[in-house]
Formats: C-alpha cells, sequence, structure tokens
C-alpha cells in the first residue's frame, strides 16, 4: 500500500445551514513511500439500499454526539450496503446512512445544479443538495448527530458526487470520502476549492489518475487535510480501505481541541 500524506491538522467545521430544528436541536507535491507487502484485501458487497436506511451504531448512547457518514448513490449504480459497511468501519464510532441521487453516471454532473433555475430553462432542475439534506436533517431528527462531523463519501460516481457536494457546500460537511472517483478537473471550480479552507479529503484511487493527483494538489494549496491511499488490488470498496477510513476519521476525533 502506498500512503501519501498532504497534512493533518486539527479543524473546526461550521454546518449552521444543516441545523435541525429548535425541538430537535442537540447540544506541494505529496511524498510517497513504500509500505511491506499486504495480503490479498477482501471485497465487500455493493447492493441496493432502502431510501433513508440508517446504520445505527452498537450501544448508541443519546448523549453522546456521533460522526454520519452520508453514502452518496447515483441512480444507476448500487449503493454499499450498510449493513456489510458499517461494521467493518465501526461497530460503534459512526452512524451511517444513504442519500439516492436522481441523476446517472452517464452524465456529468456539471449538468446538474443546485436547484439554481438556468435561463432559458423550462424547469428548475434537479436540486441533489436538497435530497442530500433531507436525508441528513431524516437522520439528525432521531438520532444525537454531531454537526461540525457529517461526511459524504461514495465510490466511483458517488466518490465523484461528494467532492462536487463538498465543493458546492462546504458550510454543511467536514469532508468527504471519495473512493476510486472519476472526477474530471474541468468539472471542478478552482474558485471553489479555494473555498474549502481546512476541510478533510480521503482519496483512492485503482489505477493513477493525473486528474485526482491536480485535484488533491488544488486542495492542498487551499488548505484542506488531504489523504491519499493506494492499494494492490483492483477492488474500490474492500476491508482494508474502510480500516484507513476509520483511522483517518477517528484521528481527527481524536485530536486536542484548541481553546
Amino acid at each position: 500500500m502506498t500512503t501519501h500524506r498532504f497534512s493533518f491538522q486539527n479543524h473546526s467545521v461550521a454546518t449552521n445551514s444543516l441545523e435541525v430544528p429548535e425541538r430537535f436541536a442537540v447540544s506541494s507535491a505529496p511524498s510517497s513511500t513504500a509500505a511491506a507487502p499486504v495480503t490479498p484485501v477482501e471485497p465487500l458487497p455493493l447492493e441496493a439500499v432502502a431510501p433513508n436506511a440508517i446504520s445505527v451504531p452498537q450501544y448508541y448512547e443519546s448523549k453522546y454526539a456521533y460522526p454520519l457518514i452520508v453514502w452518496l448513490q447515483p441512480a444507476g449504480c448500487r449503493a454499499p450496503d450498510l449493513k456489510q459497511i458499517m461494521p467493518v468501519l465501526s461497530e460503534r464510532n459512526y452512524f451511517g446512512t444513504v442519500s439516492r441521487l436522481a441523476f446517472s453516471i452517464e452524465n456529468p454532473l456539471s449538468a446538474f445544479s443546485l436547484g439554481e433555475r438556468q435561463p432559458g430553462a423550462s424547469r428548475a432542475p434537479y436540486n441533489w443538495a436538497a435530497d442530500i439534506r433531507r436525508d441528513v436533517l431524516h437522520v439528525r431528527r432521531n438520532f444525537h448527530i454531531h454537526s461540525e462531523r457529517i461526511y459524504l463519501a461514495g465510490v466511483g460516481a458517488g466518490a465523484s458526487a461528494a467532492i462536487q457536494m463538498l465543493l458546492e457546500k462546504p458550510e454543511w460537511f467536514a469532508g468527504a470520502i471519495a473512493l476510486d472517483p472519476d472526477l474530471e478537473l474541468a468539472q471542478v471550480s478552482v474558485r471553489k476549492v479555494r473555498e474549502l479552507g481546512d476541510k478533510r479529503l480521503f482519496t483512492t484511487a485503482v489505477m493513477p489518475s493525473p486528474e485526482l493527483t491536480n485535484l488533491e494538489r488544488l486542495c492542498f494549496g487551499a488548505g484542506v487535510d488531504v489523504t491519499h491511499k493506494n492499494y494492490p488490488t483492483e477492488l474500490s470498496l474492500h476491508r482494508k480501505v474502510l480500516l484507513d477510513v476509520d483511522r483517518w476519521l477517528m484521528a481527527e476525533i481524536c485530536q486536542p481541541q484548541m481553546v
């Protein structure tokens, strides 16, 4: 496994735009190091998940504010099976949910907006930000979620959507987990990258991707905490990457906070 670590910092993320109603409210270039050979990674299944499915941690404590991982599922893609994925990630540390998006992998994400009517358009375009917000609020209305530890996640086209949504609504999310995204740099606004500030980004790539590397460098230059990992497998989703994501998430959670 090869790891590229751009930076590792303490973060404070504002997410007021995703607050629930009051009655529900709750208090330069990367370096590369070669690792020893590892055993083959174990694939994990992808299958359809019911809308608003929620993975609840074992021994849920209502007084503790949990991180939330929102897995994005573009139309035509198979969503991660929360019953398989979340226990491998951690049985106790995170909530998970799946947000289904009504666009397909055949269409570029740039063809869809956040609900703003385009000049000359006969109807408003698909508002996928509203769908994600709805799914996040659905979880927050029922469980104690940490408002500053809501992460987007996805595989392939879902990973690309996670990066795009982080760029569009950085005030809503702490960061993104993008496993083998197929995002093209032309789809990314440099201005929006510069607005990411101290967000966090975890990426992987099955095949070398100059587009992803360039995006990571742009994000790093903007102050984003970027971690990229490569694995000796053609699989995008497997046990080893989930264990690394868990360590990446917990590293931020366990850092002492500045006062």
